[in-house]
């Protein structure tokens, strides 16, 4: 058995991949209606790539750049689709002030 040693940013990036290749597989079962219907008493649970750079109030380039890093995580639904979590975002926001506040 061999030990393998990584940095905590490529935990965090290698993490981020596994998970984002479960819930791709599980998305993929539920239809797009169904994942972004709204009530008018609640937000949307998922954001487009267009959404989360308004909401965050950043760059396409700096939202890959956290993609990347595994700081936040992308849902690929399609090739050229990718789905945020607003409550992963806003987890993002309130631990990352700075990040933001500096782009």
């Amino acid at each position: 058995m061999k030990i393998l040693i990584v940095s905590a940013k490529k935990l965090r990036r290698l993490l981020a991949e596994i998970i984002n290749e479960k819930i791709q597989v599980l998305l993929k079962e539920v239809p797009m209606s169904q994942i972004n219907s709204r009530n008018s008493a609640f937000e949307p649970v998922y954001l487009t790539t267009k959404q989360a750079l308004s909401y965050l109030h950043i760059s396409k380039p700096t939202l890959n750049k956290l993609r990347r890093e595994g700081l936040v995580l992308g849902l690929h639904v399609s090739d050229n689709r990718v789905l945020y979590e607003k409550k992963q975002l806003d987890y993002y926001i309130k631990h990352h002030p700075a990040d933001l506040n500096d782009k």
